[in-house]
């Protein structure tokens, strides 16, 4: 990548991935709610790890804290299940190429009527923007975060949507 790599989620879900994208060359801009947790990460890779520490929920912050790095990203993996569109775009004006969005089993639930296809979800905020969609294991598991790294770093990489596990039958679904 040509530019530091977006990571929201950075110290828990998508931790494995900053490790990877870091041991693969890239610089990251890693964005947490713990400033402490991103301390630590950044120790354990001087200079190529910027952290920001502050919850996507809070939607103005997360933007403001956002426009604040002077250098663009060139891809972004977010962990960001829910968020208002306009949030979406601004985070899209932010990252020059690719943007892996993971989103929860949530998305699939069989209660909203359609069945489950990457084409039934809202459009993206532009392109190129991938979702990953986390479903659970064969063992009626949730994906841990290595796993869930894993795929979300081969989605960006293949530069299409994913899923990874089972999405049905819904019955299945470990409690949440």
């Amino acid at each position: 990548m040509d530019g530091p790599v977006l990571v929201v989620g950075a110290t828990r879900m998508l931790r494995p991935a900053v490790d990877e994208l870091v041991r693969g060359g890239s610089t990251v801009i890693a964005v947490a709610r713990s400033a402490a947790d991103l301390q630590i990460l950044a120790a354990e890779h001087p200079g190529t790890v910027t952290g920001i520490a502050v919850d996507y929920r809070d939607a103005d912050r997360f933007l403001r804290l956002l426009q604040s790095v002077h250098t663009p990203a060139s891809a972004a993996i977010v962990y960001i299940p829910s968020a208002e569109p306009a949030a979406l775009s601004t985070l899209r004006s932010l990252v020059r190429g690719p943007v892996v969005q993971v989103l929860t089993s949530h998305v699939a639930d069989p209660a909203g009527g359609e069945p489950f296809t990457f084409e039934n979800l809202p459009q993206p905020p532009g392109q190129p923007w991938y979702r990953l969609v986390l479903g659970w294991s064969k063992t009626g598991a949730w994906h841990s975060p290595d796993e869930i790294s894993a795929a979300a770093v081969a989605v960006l990489r293949q530069k299409r949507d994913g899923q990874l596990g089972e999405l049905r039958p819904w019955t299945d679904r470990p409690e949440a």
